[in-house]
Order: C-alpha cells, then structure tokens, then sequence
C-alpha cells in the first residue's frame, strides 16, 4: 500500500506518521501535523544550516561520510528522531526509488574510498 505525503517509507521510526496529519507528515519533536508547516520548518532549517555549513567548508575540504551525518543531524535533529543516521527504511519520492536502506552502508564506504582517490 503505497503511503500519500511528498515521501513513501515502510518500517521502524522513519516510517511514523503524526497522529492527526492523515498520514501525511512524518512523527516529528515539534508535533507539526500540517504539510504546508513541516515544508516550511524543513526549508527554514535548509537555508539555516546551509549558511553555517558554508562559512565552515573551503574548496579543500573534502566531505565525509561522519561529515555528512553530522551536517543531516544539525540540518534535522531538532525535527526528526532518525536525523544523522543512516536510513532503515525503504524510501522513495515520485518516482525516484532512493538507495536500499541494506546497501546505503557499503555506498558509503565506497564514497569514502572513491573521495580519498580523487
């Protein structure tokens, strides 16, 4: 059954609907039930973190995958549980199927490998 909302997901805690949102907004800390606010939390703290994240990289800085979580936890984790961590579940949006949550450990692994060759 295919879940209504900008993304679908099934199993464990990212797949947790807010009570009251019809299944439209992901369980989040600040208890947003609404499509149009978690939108606009979600681009609120996009720009926010965007912005720090900019003033602290430089062209020789090189992303990592601890990197990477750590910027997907400062972007998210005052909204989400999951933020930082790597996904459990399956996740698509549209059409656009996102990386099997079983295979996301070894394409990070990869990353870190492929970055170190550049």
């Amino acid at each position: 059954m295919k879940k209504r909302g900008r993304y679908s997901t099934s199993g464990m805690v990212e797949d947790r609907y807010m009570p009251g949102s019809n299944g439209t907004v992901l369980e989040n800390l600040l208890g947003i039930t609404t499509l149009v606010e978690i939108e606009r939390i979600e681009t609120q703290l996009l720009f926010e973190v965007s912005d720090q994240i900019l003033d602290e990289f430089s062209r020789e800085k090189q992303f990592t995958v601890v990197g990477i979580c750590l910027i997907h936890q400062r972007r998210l984790g005052s909204l989400y549980e999951w933020a930082g961590r790597f996904r459990h579940v399956t996740m698509s949006k549209g059409d656009l199927m996102f990386a099997v949550p079983a295979h996301i450990p070894d394409l990070m692994s990869v990353f870190e490998v492929d970055r170190r060759c550049a």
